[in-house]
Protein backbone atom coordinates (compact mmCIF):
# COMPACT_ATOMS: atom_id res chain seq x y z
CA UNK A 1 0.00 0.00 0.00
CA UNK A 2 1.87 3.17 -1.10
CA UNK A 3 0.96 6.76 0.70
CA UNK A 4 -1.66 7.97 -1.08
CA UNK A 5 -3.69 4.85 -0.44
CA UNK A 6 -3.04 4.65 3.29
CA UNK A 7 -3.60 8.25 3.82
CA UNK A 8 -7.03 8.07 1.86
CA UNK A 9 -8.01 4.54 3.55
CA UNK A 10 -7.13 5.50 6.90
CA UNK A 11 -9.10 8.80 5.92
CA UNK A 12 -12.46 7.19 5.36
CA UNK A 13 -12.05 5.01 8.15
CA UNK A 14 -11.56 7.56 10.56
CA UNK A 15 -14.45 9.37 8.78
CA UNK A 16 -16.50 6.52 9.30
CA UNK A 17 -16.14 6.09 13.27
CA UNK A 18 -18.46 9.36 13.74
CA UNK A 19 -21.41 6.83 12.51
CA UNK A 20 -20.69 4.85 15.88
CA UNK A 21 -21.94 7.92 17.95
CA UNK A 22 -24.41 7.89 20.65
CA UNK A 23 -28.01 7.60 19.18
CA UNK A 24 -29.47 10.50 20.34
CA UNK A 25 -26.49 12.94 18.24
CA UNK A 26 -27.03 10.50 15.29
CA UNK A 27 -31.03 11.51 15.24
CA UNK A 28 -30.34 14.98 16.16
CA UNK A 29 -27.46 15.37 13.08
CA UNK A 30 -28.79 13.06 10.47
CA UNK A 31 -25.58 11.28 10.62
CA UNK A 32 -25.81 8.52 7.90
CA UNK A 33 -23.54 6.32 6.28
CA UNK A 34 -22.51 3.26 3.95
CA UNK A 35 -20.09 1.45 3.03
CA UNK A 36 -18.60 1.04 -0.96
CA UNK A 37 -15.51 -1.17 -0.49
CA UNK A 38 -13.55 0.11 1.29
CA UNK A 39 -15.04 3.81 0.39
CA UNK A 40 -17.76 5.69 2.44
CA UNK A 41 -20.18 8.00 2.55
CA UNK A 42 -21.28 9.91 5.33
CA UNK A 43 -24.13 12.04 5.72
CA UNK A 44 -24.87 14.62 8.23
CA UNK A 45 -28.26 15.71 7.00
CA UNK A 46 -28.40 19.15 9.90
CA UNK A 47 -24.96 20.22 9.57
CA UNK A 48 -25.02 23.57 8.28
CA UNK A 49 -21.62 24.04 7.26
CA UNK A 50 -21.90 21.26 4.53
CA UNK A 51 -19.21 20.41 5.41
CA UNK A 52 -19.14 16.59 6.84
CA UNK A 53 -21.06 15.08 4.31
CA UNK A 54 -18.65 13.39 2.27
CA UNK A 55 -17.91 10.66 -0.03
CA UNK A 56 -14.21 9.33 -0.25
CA UNK A 57 -11.92 6.34 -0.29
CA UNK A 58 -13.14 5.11 -3.77
CA UNK A 59 -10.97 3.49 -6.16
CA UNK A 60 -8.60 1.61 -4.08
CA UNK A 61 -10.22 -2.36 -4.13
CA UNK A 62 -12.40 -3.92 -6.95
CA UNK A 63 -14.73 -1.26 -6.60
CA UNK A 64 -12.97 1.32 -9.08
CA UNK A 65 -14.72 4.89 -9.68
CA UNK A 66 -17.41 4.54 -12.42
CA UNK A 67 -20.82 5.79 -13.33
CA UNK A 68 -22.59 2.99 -11.50
CA UNK A 69 -20.56 3.48 -8.43
CA UNK A 70 -21.09 7.91 -8.27
CA UNK A 71 -25.03 7.02 -9.13
CA UNK A 72 -24.74 4.66 -6.08
CA UNK A 73 -23.53 7.39 -3.52
CA UNK A 74 -25.81 9.99 -4.83
CA UNK A 75 -29.02 7.85 -4.57
CA UNK A 76 -27.90 7.30 -0.57
CA UNK A 77 -27.42 11.01 -0.30
CA UNK A 78 -30.90 11.49 -1.77
CA UNK A 79 -32.24 8.70 0.55
CA UNK A 80 -30.34 10.37 3.27
CA UNK A 81 -32.19 13.76 2.79
CA UNK A 82 -28.48 15.21 2.53
CA UNK A 83 -28.70 18.91 1.25
CA UNK A 84 -25.15 18.83 0.17
CA UNK A 85 -22.42 16.47 -0.29
CA UNK A 86 -18.66 16.75 -1.31
CA UNK A 87 -16.83 13.37 -3.35
CA UNK A 88 -13.12 13.79 -2.71
CA UNK A 89 -11.38 11.95 -5.05
CA UNK A 90 -7.41 11.68 -5.71
CA UNK A 91 -6.51 12.25 -9.02
CA UNK A 92 -4.89 9.22 -9.75
CA UNK A 93 -8.45 7.31 -9.03
CA UNK A 94 -10.87 9.27 -11.65
CA UNK A 95 -11.56 7.17 -14.91
CA UNK A 96 -10.79 8.46 -18.40
CA UNK A 97 -14.41 9.26 -18.42
CA UNK A 98 -14.67 11.79 -15.34
CA UNK A 99 -15.88 14.62 -17.26
CA UNK A 100 -18.96 12.94 -18.49
CA UNK A 101 -19.37 11.13 -15.18
CA UNK A 102 -19.34 14.15 -13.44
CA UNK A 103 -21.68 16.17 -15.75
CA UNK A 104 -24.15 13.70 -15.83
CA UNK A 105 -24.94 13.25 -11.81
CA UNK A 106 -24.28 17.66 -11.95
CA UNK A 107 -21.21 17.57 -9.58
CA UNK A 108 -19.70 20.88 -9.68
CA UNK A 109 -16.05 21.66 -8.94
CA UNK A 110 -15.18 22.76 -5.58
CA UNK A 111 -12.34 23.64 -3.89
CA UNK A 112 -8.90 22.06 -3.67
CA UNK A 113 -6.88 20.50 -0.71
CA UNK A 114 -3.24 19.26 -0.06
CA UNK A 115 -2.64 16.53 1.45
CA UNK A 116 0.86 16.26 3.25
CA UNK A 117 2.28 13.63 5.21
CA UNK A 118 5.36 13.76 7.86
CA UNK A 119 7.84 11.01 8.44
CA UNK A 120 8.48 10.30 12.58
CA UNK A 121 11.62 11.86 12.43
CA UNK A 122 11.39 13.53 15.97
CA UNK A 123 10.27 17.13 16.39
CA UNK A 124 12.37 19.56 18.43
CA UNK A 125 10.27 19.90 22.56
CA UNK A 126 7.80 22.20 22.62
CA UNK A 127 7.79 25.04 24.99
CA UNK A 128 4.70 26.94 25.50
CA UNK A 129 4.93 30.14 27.03
CA UNK A 130 0.63 31.02 26.01
CA UNK A 131 -0.81 33.35 28.57
CA UNK A 132 -4.15 35.19 28.30
CA UNK A 133 -4.18 38.95 27.58
CA UNK A 134 -5.03 41.33 25.50
CA UNK A 135 -3.76 40.92 21.73
CA UNK A 136 -2.67 44.27 19.91
CA UNK A 137 -4.45 43.82 16.44
CA UNK A 138 -1.71 44.62 14.61
CA UNK A 139 -0.12 41.37 15.94
CA UNK A 140 -2.88 38.88 15.51
CA UNK A 141 -1.71 37.59 12.60
CA UNK A 142 1.85 36.67 13.66
CA UNK A 143 0.21 35.28 17.02
CA UNK A 144 -2.28 32.87 15.34
CA UNK A 145 0.40 31.68 12.96
CA UNK A 146 2.82 31.55 16.35
CA UNK A 147 -0.05 29.15 18.20
CA UNK A 148 -0.88 27.09 15.41
CA UNK A 149 2.69 25.91 15.08
CA UNK A 150 2.78 25.57 18.70
CA UNK A 151 -0.07 22.83 18.33
CA UNK A 152 1.15 20.97 15.17
CA UNK A 153 4.50 20.29 17.32
CA UNK A 154 2.31 18.95 19.86
CA UNK A 155 -0.21 16.89 17.81
CA UNK A 156 3.07 15.09 15.93
CA UNK A 157 4.76 14.93 19.28
CA UNK A 158 1.57 12.93 20.73
CA UNK A 159 1.18 11.03 17.70
CA UNK A 160 4.74 9.92 17.54
CA UNK A 161 4.54 9.09 21.33
CA UNK A 162 1.39 7.05 20.22
CA UNK A 163 3.97 4.78 18.00
CA UNK A 164 2.84 6.15 14.58
CA UNK A 165 5.12 6.31 11.86
CA UNK A 166 3.48 8.40 9.40
CA UNK A 167 1.65 11.45 10.25
CA UNK A 168 -1.14 12.41 7.81
CA UNK A 169 -2.99 15.98 7.33
CA UNK A 170 -4.81 18.30 5.09
CA UNK A 171 -5.30 22.09 4.16
CA UNK A 172 -6.63 24.65 1.64
CA UNK A 173 -4.72 24.87 -1.74
CA UNK A 174 -4.28 28.63 -1.81
CA UNK A 175 -5.21 30.24 -5.06
CA UNK A 176 -2.37 31.18 -7.75
CA UNK A 177 -0.74 34.00 -6.39
CA UNK A 178 -1.85 33.86 -2.71
CA UNK A 179 -0.67 31.95 0.97
CA UNK A 180 -2.31 29.68 3.12
CA UNK A 181 0.13 30.44 6.64
CA UNK A 182 -1.84 26.60 7.42
CA UNK A 183 0.28 25.34 4.93
CA UNK A 184 3.44 27.24 5.35
CA UNK A 185 3.24 26.24 9.44
CA UNK A 186 3.05 22.44 8.18
CA UNK A 187 5.22 22.58 6.14
CA UNK A 188 7.98 24.00 8.78
CA UNK A 189 6.80 21.23 10.51
CA UNK A 190 8.41 19.00 8.37
CA UNK A 191 5.34 17.95 6.40
CA UNK A 192 5.63 17.30 2.90
CA UNK A 193 2.96 17.70 0.06
CA UNK A 194 1.99 14.41 -0.75
CA UNK A 195 -0.75 15.35 -3.76
CA UNK A 196 -3.66 17.49 -3.95
CA UNK A 197 -7.33 16.71 -4.12
CA UNK A 198 -10.30 18.82 -5.82
CA UNK A 199 -13.32 17.83 -4.39
CA UNK A 200 -16.62 17.57 -6.21
CA UNK A 201 -19.89 19.02 -5.33
CA UNK A 202 -23.16 17.20 -5.42
CA UNK A 203 -26.95 18.81 -4.61
CA UNK A 204 -30.00 17.80 -5.43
Amino acid sequence: MDLVELAEVVEANLMFRITGLEPSVLEGLGITGRRFGRGVAISVREDPSQFWSKAQGFGRDDVPVSSELIGEVVEFYREAGTPAANFHLPPDVLPGDWDGIRAEYGLEAGGTIVKLVRDDAPMVDVESSLRIGAVDPSDSESVRAWVETQMIALRVQDALKAGCTWVATETGKPAEGEQNPSLDNLRRAGFKDLYDRQFWIWRP
